[in-house]
């Protein structure tokens, strides 16, 4: 029913007493109210187009006694009662739908403060500072309905408040659901003790479906006078309308199934938002610098963000081609693809996939934004080589060699250190550690294959946990013993790089101080767990050459220099 329908039910609106107070003036976290939002979305619509239906939530409750009592609802009930009033005192009109034999409409069955001062609102236009037996209201109520009436006057500049309030009665529709009085604390449990939290990518699912399927070009009234072939033509646009929503809603839901995926939401870390990084990203990309907004799906800003996204991404303005439904739900579903595509092919998986795991924060948006920018495999491969010295996203962009030249001197520093393993500075161990787990994730792109960010913890339940989480150094010559002397006289410190392998911290003590020969017989005894069976590298390390007291110190040396020189020729130092 439209709301001029809602508001002239024969029956009053009671509030019981187990409701909470109003807050539809608290302000979230970009300082708008729940009330103003409602007024801008109103607003947009009546602007966007004066003849098309708007809808909001319904309202619930069930009747007795000539009432309706609100089980689900009272907040939105509330601020069209001070809506409605805030409108007619500006148009200076009446607000008679408000009313009924002299009596406010909204009833409350203990706020008796409330009541009244919503009542003497809606009278006069102003909130009083006294109740009917002089003492003074200071109530929370009161307190919300002046900060709700407030941010809703703001959004009012230059609207004509007479249209917006005829359109509101008009077209601005809901649906009023009575259930039976027997079943009404069932259906309050229900509806707010258990109440599902709307995310943010689910409300934007919904305004696509909706606008994209909308068409305003026929009115159903005047079908009467039009000729069969316009009638035809009328029913064919209609079922094109309703086909292209129905391959958008099931393309959308694809997408969801896709980003709840264990394996996907694990590489990705996209937590709870029902569809992964998608529209975070789609924001972040498609957004212009003069309208950037942060995308997220948090409770407490879900409104405001819907709202940012609405505005600058589901307008049924055509002529501007950034608001174009259909153009942007094309644009989000080709940064779809590219997900997916980054996802299934193992050498972006793997390079992207080490980034995700060593970088965070800014790093690590960054990286995965030039990954859906950029196909190139040469390219994207260059990036996460410069990536891995430690060159930042905007050094990489600017193209100063300088700059980039230094950084792999640095990072070859702290690789060519004689003791990486005690050094006092930890990013020359960090160093270490993304290095050599760099190594293991080329060793897999080497194999065409997928590299195993993720393990199962046996020892914790058999949860999945990040293979970079759990990381550590291993000693191939065991570090308990002394700097080797080789047959020239020449020392190899076993703290060195040469000696070093990326090892999962689980399978460290199983090896502990063994001899390389000893390690080997648990590494490739499939008997055994270790966890660390699926890094390429770090087996073909071991396995590779047979150390003992006469040969380790030249082969560690050898590895050593080998590793510099595989750097400096990459980084052409």
């Amino acid at each position: 029913m439209t709301i001029k329908d809602y508001l002239n039910q024969t029956e009053s609106f009671h509030i019981p007493s187990y409701q909470r107070g109003y807050k539809w003036g608290v302000e979230d976290s970009e300082q708008n109210t729940a009330a103003q939002i409602l007024v801008k979305d109103f607003i947009k619509a009546y602007l966007d187009n004066k003849d098309a239906d708007y809808f909001i939530q319904g309202i619930t409750g069930y009747k007795a006694n000539g009432k309706i009592v609100l089980i689900d609802g009272q907040q939105r009930t509330t601020t069209l009662f001070l809506l409605i009033a805030l409108l007619s005192n500006r148009a200076h009109c009446g607000c008679s739908e408000l009313f009924f034999q002299g009596n406010l409409k909204l009833r409350y069955d203990i706020r008796k403060s409330s009541q009244f001062a919503l009542e003497y609102y809606c009278l006069n236009g102003s909130f009083p500072e006294k109740d009917e037996q002089n003492n003074s209201i200071d109530t929370q109520d009161l307190f919300y309905f002046k900060k709700a009436e407030y941010s809703m006057s703001k959004e009012l500049s230059g609207v004509d408040e007479k249209g917006l309030l005829e359109y509101i009665f008009k077209h601005v529709k809901l649906f009023l659901i009575i259930v039976e009085k027997d079943e009404a604390s069932n259906v309050f449990t229900m509806m707010n003790g258990n109440k599902a939290f709307m995310t943010a990518d689910e409300l934007i699912k919904s305004d696509f479906l909706c606008k994209s399927s909308r068409d305003t070009s026929l009115d159903i009234k005047s079908i009467n006078n039009m000729t069969p072939e316009a009638v035809l033509n009328a029913i064919n646009a209609e079922w094109e309308i309703n086909s292209y929503r129905s391959r958008l809603a099931r393309e959308w839901d694809k997408w969801i199934f896709w980003w709840n995926r264990e394996d996907v939401r694990l590489f990705f870390r996209c937590n709870t938002n029902p569809l992964g990084l998608l529209l975070d990203y789609f924001v972040e990309l498609y957004s212009s610098p003069n309208n950037k907004f942060k995308y997220n799906n948090d409770k407490e800003s879900v409104a405001t963000v819907f709202q940012s996204f609405q505005r600058r991404f589901i307008s049924q303005n055509n002529s501007s081609d950034d608001n174009d439904i259909k153009m942007n739900f094309e644009k989000i579903r080709k940064l779809q693809k590219r997900f997916e595509d980054i996802f299934s092919d193992y050498e972006t998986y793997n390079l992207l996939g080490f980034l995700i795991q060593v970088q965070s924060g800014d790093s690590r948006r960054n990286s995965i934004k030039y990954f859906l920018r950029q196909r190139e495999m040469d390219k994207l491969r260059d990036y996460v080589k410069w990536m891995l010295v430690g060159v930042t996203d905007k050094e990489y962009s600017s193209e100063d060699d300088l700059t980039k030249k230094e950084r792999a001197r640095l990072f070859l520093e702290k690789l060519s250190a004689d003791d990486i393993y005690n050094h006092p500075d930890q990013s020359y161990k960090d160093a270490a550690y993304q290095y050599l787990f760099y190594c293991n994730v080329l060793a897999s792109n080497a194999r065409g294959e997928k590299f195993e960010f993720f393990f199962h913890d046996g020892k914790d339940g058999n949860k999945i946990k990040s293979m970079w989480n759990f990381r550590s150094l291993e000693h191939i010559w065991p570090k308990s013993k002394e700097d080797l002397i080789d047959n020239n006289g020449s020392a190899s410190s076993v703290h060195s790089i040469g000696n070093l392998v990326f090892l999962h911290k689980h399978d460290n003590s199983a090896l502990n101080a063994l001899f390389p020969e000893e390690k080997k017989k648990i590494i490739f005894d499939l008997d055994e767990i270790f966890y660390s069976r699926s890094l390429l590298h770090t087996i073909s390390t071991f396995g590779r050459n047979r150390l003992d007291k006469d040969s380790a110190a030249s082969i560690i040396a050898k590895n050593r220099i080998s590793i510099q020189s595989i750097i400096a020729q990459e980084y052409g130092i």
